[in-house]
């Protein structure tokens, strides 16, 4: 059981386990308790079957619900997992880790797994624990960054995951690397993240949606970022949607809008159909109302984001 406040934590202990019990060659199954896709009858059906493939199975279950506060497990999935966990099994590894959420010790869940799992507390990383980390690579990896580059990416980098992503970045580049280069290829990299996020959200590809947000959540950028420019592009949308009404061809509806050919050729054959004039309008509306109470703190940002994505989805 690991606790954590940065799945980059996460990944490198799990990394120290595989090659401590020599399970490094075992391909690792990963469900994720906080996803709305997540189906605890999977889980259980992954844990309680025999492999195929290997003699032994590692799986690795993050934020499952019944470990923190505020969340709960059907009480007869939570018997059925504290039963496996009790009764163990020497060719199934179970990995559970808690990552920024508060662990809760009243429930039966958590007091099963301290009683009977290995339990592994990670402390949150602080600004000069992120800069040693960034020295670190920096040493590791020879790229002899000057202090100002240093500087730069313990401004952007605020967890593992982000110092890990960017030096795996940095460390594709033949010849100098300065602050320049470190922020179109680093920071700037985070609006690729919100434009990606908003085409999935669009496109109602629901798969395709959580795996953008949670690389979003990795990143210092916050949901009123990807409202901005989810609401820029359905603004453009629902123009165009007016504009083809009119008898306006496309090179006169380009100009009118000022945007370049290329983009909308994308909105009008990629992204335009998923909408009309009412649902354009209702969705522009439904953001605006909920930037407000983002503002006026009558919902947490993220949880307002959260929940307004997943109505949308629907």
């Amino acid at each position: 059981m690991i606790t954590a406040y940065d799945d980059g934590q996460i990944e490198s202990t799990i990394n120290e386990i595989r090659l401590k019990y020599k399970l490094d060659y075992i391909p690792l199954r990963f469900f994720d308790g906080s996803r709305p896709d997540f189906r605890f009858e999977e889980l259980i059906e992954e844990v309680t079957t025999i492999s195929m493939f290997d003699n032994k199975k590692l799986i690795h279950i993050k934020n499952l619900s019944g470990l923190y506060t505020k969340s709960s497990l059907l009480d007869n999935n939570q018997e059925m997992i504290i039963k496996i966990i009790e009764k163990g099994n020497a060719d199934t590894f179970l990995i559970f880790s808690l990552v920024s959420k508060d662990i809760d010790s009243r429930k039966k869940l958590v007091k099963s797994l301290k009683k009977h799992a290995h339990w592994i507390e990670l402390k949150q990383f602080n600004d000069l624990d992120i800069k040693s980390l960034i020295q670190s690579y920096n040493m590791k990896l020879n790229l002899n960054l000057s202090n100002l580059s240093i500087n730069l990416l313990n401004q952007y980098c605020q967890t593992i995951s982000q110092v890990k992503q960017a030096f795996d970045k940095l460390s594709l580049i033949d010849g100098p690397i300065d602050e320049q280069l470190i922020s179109k290829l680093v920071v700037d990299s985070r609006n690729a993240v919100m434009f990606d996020l908003s085409d999935a959200i669009i496109s109602k590809d629901n798969r395709l949606t959580f795996k953008t947000y949670d690389n979003l959540k990795k990143q210092t950028l916050q949901p009123s970022d990807v409202m901005y420019v989810l609401s820029s592009k359905i603004r453009l949308i629902y123009q165009i949607l007016s504009l083809k009404d009119t008898d306006l061809n496309d090179n006169e509806i380009i100009k009118q809008i000022g945007i370049s050919p290329n983009y909308y050729w994308f909105l009008s054959n990629k992204q335009v159909h998923h909408f009309t004039k009412k649902s354009a309008l209702k969705t522009l509306f439904d953001l605006a109302i909920l930037d407000q109470r983002i503002k006026s703190s009558q919902v947490d940002k993220k949880i307002g984001f959260e929940m307004w994505m997943l109505e949308f989805l629907r």
